[in-house]
Order: structure tokens, then C-alpha cells, then sequence
């Protein structure tokens, strides 16, 4: 059965606000924050959104290389988005029927579809105002390590 309720709030994001409940979390998986490599099978136009946003993603520690997949569906609705776009520009966004009447452009229900895919990914990587909201605009500075403090910690465990 699934989990019931929101999702929980990504520790690195709780850490990048602040909160108490980044600390709080003792047995969370932490991937290797290495930058994921842009997949070969992805279009052009996905590869440009894919450049242009690691780099973002990456200096406020918000991507690993586990989100590759998840990272590359949000680039190719953006390509999808884009290219249905740029046709709908030229062709508009109703076509004339055999009969004389008017329908929707095939392509409308494309891009209506790749906007819903871009919100929701959008969501998972903070690219959206709202899923930012707390976030600070620098990362705080991660406190030096404290070597002696290490040392007494492990010699009470």
C-alpha cells in the first residue's frame, strides 16, 4: 500500500533551510552527490535544458547521479513542450475539419500533457517558486570539521 499524505521533504533541502529535521533523520540513504551523466538517447533540445540545468541543480546539491533518469524525463517534456510549441506557433491551435468545422490541433493534447510532466518533475528537483520557498538564497557554510570533537564523540560510543 502506498504511503497516504505529502512526501516527505528531501533532507538536503531541510538542511538548505535550516530546519532541525535534516539533523533528525539518522538512516536516510545519501547517494554520491557526483553530477549524473546527460543520456545519450536524449533529443537536441533536451540536451540544451540538460546543460543549462545541472549546473543550477547541482551548485545548491539538489541532483546526484540517481536522478539521472528522473532528470532526463524533465528535459525531453521540455523538448516536447518546445517543439509542439514552435508547430502550434505556425499552424495554430485549431485545424479545419473535412466538413468545414473547426477541432483542436493534434499537437494541443502534446503539450498540455509535457506542461503536466514539467510541473511534476519540476517539483522534485525545486525548479518551481513554491517548492523554493524557505530555500536560502546561498547555501549556508558547512561548519569546519572539528577533529577533537570527532574524537570524543566516538571514544562515548
Amino acid at each position: 500500500m502506498a504511503k497516504r499524505g505529502r512526501k516527505p521533504t528531501p533532507t538536503n533541502v531541510l538542511n538548505l533551510r535550516g530546519s532541525w529535521r535534516g539533523k533528525a533523520r539518522k538512516n536516510e540513504v545519501k547517494p554520491d552527490p557526483d553530477t549524473p551523466i546527460c543520456p545519450r538517447w536524449l533529443s537536441s533540445e533536451a540536451r540544451r535544458e540538460w546543460r543549462r540545468i545541472v549546473p543550477e541543480l547541482k551548485a545548491v546539491a539538489l541532483v546526484t547521479r540517481l536522478d539521472a533518469v528522473a532528470l532526463a524525463l524533465y528535459c525531453e517534456a521540455v523538448a516536447r513542450y518546445i517543439r509542439a510549441e514552435a508547430t502550434l506557433r505556425e499552424e495554430g491551435e485549431t485545424t479545419t475539419t473535412a466538413a468545414g468545422g473547426l477541432k483542436l490541433h493534434p499537437l494541443v493534447p502534446v503539450r498540455d500533457a509535457a506542461v503536466t510532466q514539467i510541473l511534476k518533475t519540476c517539483s522534485l528537483f525545486g525548479l518551481s517558486p513554491s517548492d523554493r520557498v524557505g530555500l536560502p538564497s546561498s547555501p549556508p557554510a558547512m561548519p569546519e570539521r572539528d577533529p577533537l570533537r570527532e574524537f570524543l564523540e566516538n571514544a562515548q560510543a
